[in-house]
């Protein structure tokens, strides 16, 4: 009996030893199967990601911390970079967190077809940085066709791209999202939010934009952001690799027009708000070859102290011509080329209601038929000869039609030739009637 109880005791320890095994085996699995999903971060991994980082060749390179999730993906913390070129331009760059979404595993095992498409982008893009549209192409090319990578989203602190240390660009607290529309796909959808983007000292803000690229092409859809106090809307389809832009639509509405003029430099000689609409027509990237047209609508307009207002003011001998106000100014526009814009205005106002058909010229040149029919406080100001002189429109107003032409700061403003002779006899007129009466009282 006593051999049997031993050797029974034996078996049933051999049985749970093995129980005990494969329990300890499956939960070591489902460990590894479950920390997959958990970042892990080392040294090992921040050293490698900055080496790779760095063979773009930057002047700067600095990473805070890596953490690898080994089913779900690798974050890269605290990235600031920077970059100085022979031409003056400087880039600099602060991300708070890369995000890259794959499967880690994977990538290792694919590493070197990875790292080979890796170093003909770094070197392609390296010869490419005198030319934007490239660039982008060549970045958004190398992410359509990164497929172990399923998304890669950016969040950053600060932008900024200056030239002989003057801002051109610069960016606070954004985010860019790039995702893979369908798996193995090179279509991308690509997300964009800015808290705030200052454009050559133009401030915007909420910038939003949602676009999509496709073997070359990028339409950029519900583009948003505040500026001027109004909102602006942007839509268009560019061609990266043929450098063409089609389809580019803007509308904007509630735009302070005392900022926009501030923010370009300009005196401040007009206030109000605007609304504007454009197309432009399929053309080159190319700022000469833009072609287009649209329709501002301006409204609660104060025009003060403008040379054409001065110009004007001596003319009709009427100080009150150097500030005026409009309920209402509507002005449709072409686009001839980069420098000549045609245009058809036609504004209401206290002192004057008016229309003028002409051209605009980017670089100061001003070339306008102006039909200006004047209200009766206006004309009691005038002098006799001067009332005498002007025609009458349709509604029984005195008007006043004339050229202006010359530069925005040096116009010239010419008389209809009708009313220039009608005011040359009636000055005669005054004079010869001055005369008799000279002689009467003789």
């Amino acid at each position: 009996m006593k051999i049997f109880r031993q050797k029974k005791r034996a078996g049933f320890d051999l049985f749970k030893s093995l129980e005990w095994i494969a329990s300890l085996l499956f939960a070591a699995i489902v460990a590894v199967l479950v920390a997959g999903f958990f970042p892990l971060s080392h040294p090992l991994f921040t050293r490698y990601a900055h080496s790779i980082i760095n063979k773009i060749d930057l002047d700067t390179c600095n990473v805070g911390k890596v953490k690898v999730a080994f089913w779900k993906g690798v974050t890269v913390y605290d990235v600031h970079v920077s970059e100085s070129e022979e031409n003056g331009l400087k880039y600099e760059l602060s991300l708070s967190r890369i995000r890259i979404n794959c499967n880690v595993i994977n990538v290792i095992q694919k590493w070197a077809q990875i790292k080979k498409k890796y170093r003909l982008f770094c070197n392609s893009f390296s010869q490419d940085t005198k030319d934007s549209n490239e660039l982008i192409n060549q970045l958004l090319k190398f992410a359509a066709q990164s497929e172990q990578i399923n998304n890669i989203c950016i969040d950053g602190t600060t932008m900024k791209i200056l030239k002989r240390d003057t801002s051109l660009i610069s960016a606070e607290r954004f985010s860019l999202d790039v995702f893979r529309q369908q798996e193995k796909s090179e279509k991308i959808e690509l997300y964009v939010d800015v808290a705030e983007l200052v454009y050559l000292k133009n401030d915007f803000t909420f910038l939003r934009a949602n676009c999509l690229f496709d073997k070359g092409t990028l339409d950029i859809s519900r583009c948003r952001a505040r500026a001027f106090d109004g909102k602006v809307k942007i839509s268009t389809r560019l061609d990266l690799v043929n450098k063409r832009i089609h389809d580019f639509t803007l509308n904007a509405t509630g735009l302070n027009l005392e900022k926009m003029i501030v923010s370009a430099n300009m005196q401040r000689c007009v206030s109000g708000n605007m609304d504007i609409d454009l197309n432009l027509f399929p053309s080159s990237l190319e700022l000469d070859s833009m072609r287009g047209k649209g329709v501002v609508n301006l409204s609660e307009v104060s025009v003060w102290e403008t040379p054409v207002q001065r110009a004007l003011a001596e003319l009709l001998e009427n100080p009150d011509f150097k500030r005026l106000s409009f309920s209402r100014v509507k002005a449709d526009f072409t686009i001839l080329h980069r420098d000549t814009i045609r245009t058809d205005i036609s504004g209401s106002g206290e002192v004057l209601d008016f229309k003028s058909s002409g051209m605009f010229n980017l670089k100061g040149g001003i070339n306008q038929k102006v039909n200006a029919a004047l209200s009766d406080e206006a004309i009691k100001e005038l002098p006799g000869f001067v009332v005498n002189s002007l025609a009458v429109d349709e509604n029984n107003r005195c008007a006043v039609r004339c050229r202006i032409f010359g530069t925005f700061d040096e116009p010239k403003v010419e008389l209809d030739r009708e009313i220039l002779k009608k005011a040359i006899g009636n000055v005669f007129e005054q004079m010869r009637e001055n005369l008799k009466g000279i002689f009467r009282k003789n």
